[in-house]
Protein backbone atom coordinates (compact mmCIF):
# COMPACT_ATOMS: atom_id res chain seq x y z
CA UNK A 1 0.00 0.00 0.00
CA UNK A 2 0.88 3.73 -0.76
CA UNK A 3 1.32 6.30 1.53
CA UNK A 4 -1.47 8.02 0.47
CA UNK A 5 -3.62 5.41 0.41
CA UNK A 6 -2.68 4.45 3.99
CA UNK A 7 -3.38 7.85 4.76
CA UNK A 8 -6.88 8.23 3.22
CA UNK A 9 -7.89 4.47 4.84
CA UNK A 10 -6.57 6.29 8.57
CA UNK A 11 -8.72 9.68 7.59
CA UNK A 12 -11.69 7.73 6.87
CA UNK A 13 -11.30 5.49 9.63
CA UNK A 14 -10.72 8.02 12.31
CA UNK A 15 -13.30 10.86 11.14
CA UNK A 16 -16.56 9.09 12.31
CA UNK A 17 -14.44 9.89 15.65
CA UNK A 18 -14.62 13.17 15.08
CA UNK A 19 -17.61 13.38 14.54
CA UNK A 20 -18.96 11.13 17.76
CA UNK A 21 -17.54 13.46 19.85
CA UNK A 22 -14.03 11.29 20.51
CA UNK A 23 -11.19 13.00 22.48
CA UNK A 24 -10.71 15.80 20.31
CA UNK A 25 -8.66 19.20 20.42
CA UNK A 26 -11.65 22.07 20.88
CA UNK A 27 -10.96 25.68 20.89
CA UNK A 28 -7.93 27.08 22.16
CA UNK A 29 -6.22 23.64 22.51
CA UNK A 30 -8.94 22.62 25.30
CA UNK A 31 -9.48 18.73 25.23
CA UNK A 32 -12.81 17.56 24.84
CA UNK A 33 -12.91 13.86 25.81
CA UNK A 34 -15.21 10.94 24.07
CA UNK A 35 -19.11 11.09 24.35
CA UNK A 36 -21.31 9.18 21.74
CA UNK A 37 -22.88 11.40 19.25
CA UNK A 38 -26.17 9.69 20.47
CA UNK A 39 -25.47 11.25 23.92
CA UNK A 40 -25.35 14.41 22.74
CA UNK A 41 -28.05 14.84 20.52
CA UNK A 42 -30.04 13.32 23.35
CA UNK A 43 -28.93 16.34 25.39
CA UNK A 44 -29.67 18.82 22.98
CA UNK A 45 -25.64 19.61 22.81
CA UNK A 46 -25.01 21.55 20.16
CA UNK A 47 -21.04 22.33 20.18
CA UNK A 48 -17.87 22.76 22.47
CA UNK A 49 -16.61 25.94 23.63
CA UNK A 50 -13.36 27.40 25.55
CA UNK A 51 -14.39 30.70 27.34
CA UNK A 52 -13.60 33.69 26.19
CA UNK A 53 -16.37 32.52 23.72
CA UNK A 54 -19.76 32.94 22.10
CA UNK A 55 -22.24 31.01 21.08
CA UNK A 56 -25.32 31.43 19.30
CA UNK A 57 -29.05 29.31 18.72
CA UNK A 58 -32.55 29.61 19.00
CA UNK A 59 -34.55 27.90 21.42
CA UNK A 60 -37.84 25.99 19.65
CA UNK A 61 -40.23 23.29 20.32
CA UNK A 62 -37.77 20.91 17.99
CA UNK A 63 -34.94 21.21 20.74
CA UNK A 64 -35.12 18.81 24.14
CA UNK A 65 -37.66 18.93 26.11
CA UNK A 66 -37.14 20.53 29.88
CA UNK A 67 -39.57 18.70 31.53
CA UNK A 68 -38.45 19.35 35.09
CA UNK A 69 -35.00 17.95 34.26
CA UNK A 70 -33.80 21.58 34.63
CA UNK A 71 -33.71 23.23 37.78
CA UNK A 72 -36.47 26.22 37.94
CA UNK A 73 -37.60 25.80 34.63
CA UNK A 74 -41.34 24.73 34.38
CA UNK A 75 -41.21 23.28 30.77
CA UNK A 76 -39.81 24.30 27.54
CA UNK A 77 -37.03 23.23 25.42
CA UNK A 78 -33.45 23.90 25.90
CA UNK A 79 -29.73 23.48 23.70
CA UNK A 80 -26.28 23.40 25.31
CA UNK A 81 -22.19 23.32 24.75
CA UNK A 82 -19.70 21.77 26.56
CA UNK A 83 -17.21 24.14 28.10
CA UNK A 84 -13.86 23.49 29.09
CA UNK A 85 -10.57 25.33 30.28
CA UNK A 86 -6.84 24.64 30.67
CA UNK A 87 -6.83 26.23 34.01
CA UNK A 88 -8.92 27.59 36.56
CA UNK A 89 -11.07 30.12 34.96
CA UNK A 90 -14.00 32.49 36.62
CA UNK A 91 -16.62 32.79 33.66
CA UNK A 92 -19.10 35.08 33.45
CA UNK A 93 -22.28 33.12 31.32
CA UNK A 94 -24.23 35.97 30.09
CA UNK A 95 -27.51 35.46 27.77
CA UNK A 96 -28.88 37.71 25.62
CA UNK A 97 -32.35 36.63 24.24
CA UNK A 98 -35.41 37.55 22.40
CA UNK A 99 -36.84 35.79 25.50
CA UNK A 100 -37.44 34.99 29.39
CA UNK A 101 -33.91 33.24 29.50
CA UNK A 102 -32.57 30.50 32.24
CA UNK A 103 -29.28 29.32 32.08
CA UNK A 104 -27.79 26.04 34.04
CA UNK A 105 -24.32 24.72 34.56
CA UNK A 106 -23.21 21.52 34.82
CA UNK A 107 -20.21 18.86 35.83
CA UNK A 108 -20.38 16.08 33.89
CA UNK A 109 -19.14 12.76 34.03
CA UNK A 110 -18.18 11.67 30.51
CA UNK A 111 -18.31 7.84 31.78
CA UNK A 112 -21.72 8.51 32.74
CA UNK A 113 -23.68 11.21 31.19
CA UNK A 114 -26.59 12.62 32.71
CA UNK A 115 -27.85 16.18 34.24
CA UNK A 116 -27.59 15.24 37.61
CA UNK A 117 -24.72 17.14 38.68
CA UNK A 118 -26.20 21.16 39.07
CA UNK A 119 -23.67 23.44 39.82
CA UNK A 120 -25.89 26.86 39.28
CA UNK A 121 -28.77 28.26 38.12
CA UNK A 122 -30.17 31.53 37.48
CA UNK A 123 -33.13 32.93 35.73
CA UNK A 124 -33.08 36.93 35.84
CA UNK A 125 -29.49 38.37 37.19
CA UNK A 126 -28.33 39.92 33.51
CA UNK A 127 -30.53 42.63 32.49
CA UNK A 128 -34.43 42.46 31.78
CA UNK A 129 -35.37 38.80 32.07
CA UNK A 130 -31.56 37.33 30.71
CA UNK A 131 -29.93 35.29 32.76
CA UNK A 132 -26.10 35.65 34.24
CA UNK A 133 -24.03 34.26 36.26
CA UNK A 134 -20.00 33.87 37.42
CA UNK A 135 -18.86 30.72 38.06
CA UNK A 136 -14.79 29.24 38.74
CA UNK A 137 -14.25 26.66 35.59
CA UNK A 138 -11.36 23.75 36.82
CA UNK A 139 -9.60 21.98 34.00
CA UNK A 140 -9.93 18.52 33.03
CA UNK A 141 -13.46 19.21 34.10
CA UNK A 142 -16.66 18.70 31.67
CA UNK A 143 -19.66 21.09 32.09
CA UNK A 144 -22.14 21.37 30.37
CA UNK A 145 -24.27 24.90 29.90
CA UNK A 146 -27.85 25.01 28.89
CA UNK A 147 -29.71 27.55 27.81
CA UNK A 148 -33.95 27.52 28.26
CA UNK A 149 -36.83 29.56 28.22
CA UNK A 150 -38.34 30.17 31.93
CA UNK A 151 -41.52 28.29 30.64
CA UNK A 152 -42.49 26.64 27.59
CA UNK A 153 -44.26 29.45 25.72
CA UNK A 154 -40.31 31.40 25.98
CA UNK A 155 -38.93 30.48 22.87
CA UNK A 156 -36.48 32.91 20.19
CA UNK A 157 -33.29 33.48 19.73
CA UNK A 158 -30.35 33.46 22.10
CA UNK A 159 -26.61 34.39 22.05
CA UNK A 160 -24.39 33.35 25.16
CA UNK A 161 -21.33 34.86 26.18
CA UNK A 162 -18.47 32.86 27.94
CA UNK A 163 -16.30 35.73 29.21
Amino acid sequence: MTFSIKLTLFAALIAPLAACGGDSTGPDGVSFPTISQSTLDANCIRGTAAPPASVSGSISNADCPVSGTLVGAIDGFWEGWRVRVNSATAVTFAVTSSFDSFLDLFVIDVNSPALNNLRIFDDDSGPGLDALFTFTLQPDTEYWIMVSGFDATDTGSFTLAMD
